[in-house]
């Protein structure tokens, strides 16, 4: 599992969003986010071809808590700091054999998908 955690201000969307952009920071942080796993998912898997890295998400803050949950092998925190001003959270959780279930909180009607007509 990986996730982060960004604080919408001013000075992350000046660092992280080109001006004049339609893009919010949400958008741009979750795909530099994505760019990350995915270069890391690939190097790993020249060593390790049955790895699979889930797709980061937004984390809360409450989250990191409840890592633990998840039994993972491994598990690191860290706040990355640029020019003392721009703040992001990380969170890395391997789990390298154990299945992982667990109940979302919140209940979401299935989306309905396109139907096939027939002339």
């Amino acid at each position: 599992m990986t996730g982060y955690r960004i604080a919408n201000s001013q000075g992350n969307t000046a660092y992280y969003v080109t001006a004049g952009a339609a893009r919010t920071l949400d958008d741009v942080v979750a795909e530099l986010a994505n760019m990350c796993t995915g270069a890391l998912n690939r190097e790993l898997s020249r060593s390790f071809p049955h790895l699979a890295m889930s797709t980061p998400y937004t984390t809360s803050g409450q989250c990191i808590q409840y890592s633990g949950d998840l039994r993972p092998d491994f598990v690191a925190s860290h706040i990355v700091t640029i020019n003392d001003t721009i703040r992001l959270q990380t969170l890395l959780c391997i789990c390298c054999s154990a299945p992982i279930e667990f109940v979302s909180a919140e209940d979401t009607e299935p989306e309905p998908v396109g139907e096939l007509e027939l002339f």
